[in-house]
């Protein structure tokens, strides 16, 4: 299992780019006509007083409007916010066991900040690929994950975290969350990935850590790519930081953009042979299933 599919982008996620390139038509119109006002004053010395009046109000009156409207979408942005709150920083980890690497996890650590009071419950989004679900757990002290599975957007699942005591606005946050599984695929690409829906304001971490397993730094490659279009395409190369007394591979990304989709692989790397038995459930190594379950991003 690569540990990233290829994703469709669902209502909500082209809402919110929509809601984006909204926003910046109009500021682009606004500054347009705010640099057009001097130059009205400047082209229309020639005309009557009362028509180059009549024009400057015209003017402000549609530079008005235009701030208004941005105003009211910016609003109407913050109230739409159903659950209440920003995401600040997401730090993800693939880990390897160092027994069995078909043996893996997903943790993420997510940090988010409550923009009302009162905010209880977060939500996400996990999809996997083939038979069987991976195990799901929280590990933030005072959290709960709730067993409540709710169909998302196009093979989505949105899942829910009871944050225990109530966020008041300005509140942070951090859930960290678990995902275990066995990868019996024999994919040579082993990828981790995060497509940016909501605003991230400070920073994402996406990491590999294979420990002993780790390849050497040129068969690792981080990337951006848009999310609508093939899944081999690149939009541009990201740095990767090499740790080899570690084994750990990441890339930092500040600021990542809305409706950009960000990933790190090993490639091209492949499951040495011989491992020995590995269960998780009712996954196991070797496979009794056709195919087991691996998370691909949330």
């Amino acid at each position: 299992m690569s540990g990233e599919v290829r994703m469709t982008e669902g209502k909500a996620f082209q809402s919110v780019v929509a809601w984006l390139s909204l926003v910046r038509n109009l500021l682009a119109l606004i500054v347009t006509g705010a640099a057009a006002i001097p130059l009205l004053l400047v082209w229309g010395r020639g005309l009557p007083t009362w028509v180059l009046q009549t024009l400057l109000i015209a003017l402000v009156f549609v530079l008005g409007a235009l701030s208004g409207a941005l105003i009211a979408l910016l609003i109407l942005r913050k109230r739409d916010a159903p659950l209440g709150y920003r995401w600040l920083r997401l730090e993800r980890t693939r880990e390897f066991d160092q027994v069995n690497p078909r043996r893996q996890r997903m943790v993420s650590h997510i940090t988010i900040q409550a923009r009302r009071d009162n905010v209880e419950i977060f939500q996400d989004l996990i999809q996997w690929t083939g038979a069987i679900k991976p195990r799901q757990s929280i590990l933030s002290d005072g959290h709960s994950l709730l067993p409540v599975e709710i169909p998302g957007i196009d093979g989505w699942q949105r899942y829910y975290v009871h944050l225990g005591q109530p966020l008041m606005r300005g509140d942070l946050a951090e859930i960290v969350i678990q995902t275990e599984f066995i990868d019996v695929s024999d994919d040579s690409a082993h990828w981790i990935s995060k497509t940016v829906r909501e605003t991230i304001l400070n920073e994402l971490v996406l990491r590999l850590r294979m420990g002993a397993f780790t390849p050497p730094k040129t068969q690792f490659q981080a990337k951006v790519s848009d999310p609508s279009k093939d899944a081999s395409s690149i939009l541009k190369r990201l740095d990767v930081e090499y740790d080899i007394t570690t084994g750990d591979v990441s890339v930092k990304i500040a600021r990542p953009k809305v409706g950009r989709r960000y990933g790190l692989a090993a490639l091209p790397w492949t499951y040495p042979a011989d491992l020995p038995d590995a269960t998780l459930g009712n996954a196991t190594w070797p496979p009794t299933h056709l195919s087991a379950a691996a998370p691909a991003e949330r």
